[in-house]
């Protein structure tokens, strides 16, 4: 079984993503993301306009939502308070996203697991 696409990584203005990224770049033209793709790091990327300093913005949360809404999985990283996954926890915490997102935690090469994230 392949790998689903997922956020994998959240920089100071792009949300990286990786996994079966193929199967989402059409959905991904036809959303309101559009306009924000590229590539960042050598990862098809979605770019947001960040929020004052050591915040979320609005733009980022917009994005994450329609991720979700689109059927990414975000990455787990017990280690990283910075991973997308721990990101989206908080969101759901604030209240900022009240549905349920799917987690994909790694162990090991082509080893994972996806959980469903409720709020």
């Amino acid at each position: 079984m392949k790998v689903p696409a997922y956020v994998c990584l959240i920089t100071e203005a792009h949300i990286c993503l990786s996994g079966g990224v193929g199967d989402v770049r059409l959905p991904l033209r036809h959303s309101i993301l559009s306009t924000r793709l590229g590539r960042h790091e050598g990862y098809l990327s979605l770019s947001y306009v960040p929020g004052a300093q050591g915040t979320h913005g609005a733009d980022l949360r917009l994005v994450l939502v329609e991720l979700n809404r689109l059927g990414l999985a975000f990455a787990e990283d017990q280690s990283s308070s910075a991973a997308p996954a721990h990101l989206m926890r908080e969101l759901q915490a604030a209240g900022k996203l009240r549905t349920t997102f799917t987690a994909i935690d790694f162990r090991g090469p082509g080893d994972w697991q996806l959980s469903e994230i409720a709020p």
